[in-house]
């Protein structure tokens, strides 16, 4: 079954997370170094440091700032890490990169950005499932496809919106209708961990 990433893991507070939840935080440039802050031009916490106190668990990496995404993967790989995935990656990047780092790499897909998945998972194994009004709205076919095409499902969960759009516990019910479809690669971006543990 699918298992819960715990949405802007940007400080400190991923002591406060089991190491079986992933996170997912914000990677900037500040200087020459990478930094993990959620808005531009702030020093943040020092990004190798980071992944070395979180080896042990599932990384969602949101890339804020284009240009570091090989930075970031290799900075990654060298410290053993293999179970991650960078997101929020401009569609051109995603495309040049994947095909170099394909199993790292996530397409974001929603109501309102359809790209063509057979021809995306060339270079992106991880799919991002976004919602715009906060509905649950993939069907059985949608999702098998995906996974027949070997893409690792995303989903985000409604209240990471703001405004909050939607019930988030609306969604669960919808979501968990195929969890015979889903795998334990496959997860949710959330705030509420708690409900998907």
């Amino acid at each position: 079954m699918i298992f819960p990433i715990a949405h802007r893991i940007n400080d400190h507070s991923y002591m406060k997370i089991e190491r079986e939840v992933g996170i997912e935080f914000d990677v900037h440039a500040y200087g020459d170094k990478l930094t993990i802050a959620h808005d531009a031009l702030q020093k943040g916490f020092p990004f190798e440091d980071f992944i070395q106190l979180n080896k042990d668990r599932f990384l969602a990496i949101n890339v804020k700032e284009e240009g570091i995404e090989e930075d970031i993967i290799k900075a990654v790989l060298d410290i053993g890490k293999s179970d991650f995935f960078l997101f929020d990656v401009c569609f051109p990047q995603s495309y040049r990169i994947g095909k170099k780092y394909k199993e790292y790499i996530a397409l974001r897909t929603s109501q309102l950005e359809k790209p063509d998945l057979s021809k995306c998972s060339l270079f992106s194994s991880y799919l991002i499932i976004d919602t715009f009004d906060g509905s649950f709205w993939m069907n059985e076919k949608d999702i098998t496809e995906a996974k027949l095409l070997g893409y690792k499902l995303c989903f985000i969960s409604p209240e990471l919106h703001r405004p909050i759009i939607g019930d988030h516990l609306e969604f669960r019910t919808e979501l968990l209708k195929y969890k015979s479809i889903l795998d334990n690669n496959d997860s949710i971006l959330t705030k509420k961990v708690g409900l998907w543990s």
